[in-house]
């Protein structure tokens, strides 16, 4: 259930007869799940450009589509730390601060502030 609870869903539903002959399990998704969060085309564009200029040889294809769930989330709250993003993509802090850092060494996003209170934002029109 933590993992539920880790992406925002809500807790599940259990039902059983009296005797417990079955258990019954609702998992329920959470909320705006299949809403349609898509980068503008500018930032797309250049998403994709920075994909595969900067990124094709230094990051998986895993780490590309976490990213993408990173630029997604940056576009719409502006700023991300790395507990955030690891409780977004379901990973350790530790293994999300490598993610961030390296993109913010390929151009990608921006950090801002030092060690535990650092912030990563995307890069402004001036500092492509």
């Amino acid at each position: 259930m933590s993992a539920l609870s880790k992406n925002g869903s809500p807790k599940p539903f259990f039902e059983t007869d009296d005797r417990r002959t079955y258990l019954e399990t609702t998992i329920f998704i959470r909320e705006g799940f299949g809403e349609s969060s898509k980068m503008s085309d500018k930032m797309s564009d250049k998403m994709s450009d920075k994909m595969s200029d900067k990124m094709s040889d230094k990051m998986s294809d895993k780490e590309k589509d976490r990213m993408k769930t990173i630029i997604i989330y940056l576009e719409e709250n502006h700023e991300i730390a790395s507990g955030i993003a690891a409780r977004l993509l379901g990973v350790e802090t530790k293994t999300a601060s490598r993610l961030l850092n390296k993109a913010e060494k390929c151009g990608i996003v921006r950090g801002e502030g030092k060690n535990k209170t650092k912030k990563y934002v995307l890069p402004t029109e001036d500092n492509l």
